[in-house]
């Protein structure tokens, strides 16, 4: 049941987070990514973290935050690097 109500919730909540965040950034005329920045202001990721804190987990709350950066940054470098060698002319 718990894979169920995953299902539902990324069904209403990725074209929510899409429509968040092209409104917002229609409506901002800034080269920073404020819809972005907004929709993951309750991500898990900060959730998660805080409960790490919380916890008194704070090694690994810091941890969590600077995995997550680099490996984010990484798999990004990497889709763009694999999107030039598909798409070079």
């Amino acid at each position: 049941m718990s894979v169920l109500w995953v299902c539902l919730g990324a069904a209403v909540g990725a074209p929510l987070r899409y429509l968040t965040d092209t409104t917002i950034q229609r409506r901002v005329a800034s080269p920073f990514p404020w819809g972005t920045f907004v929709v993951n202001a309750d991500s898990t990721f900060a959730y998660e973290t805080w409960r790490l804190l919380e916890g008194g987990a704070v090694i690994w709350a810091a941890l969590n935050v600077v995995a997550s950066i680099v490996t984010g940054l990484a798999a990004a470098a990497a889709g763009i690097g694999v999107g030039q060698l598909l798409f070079a002319s």
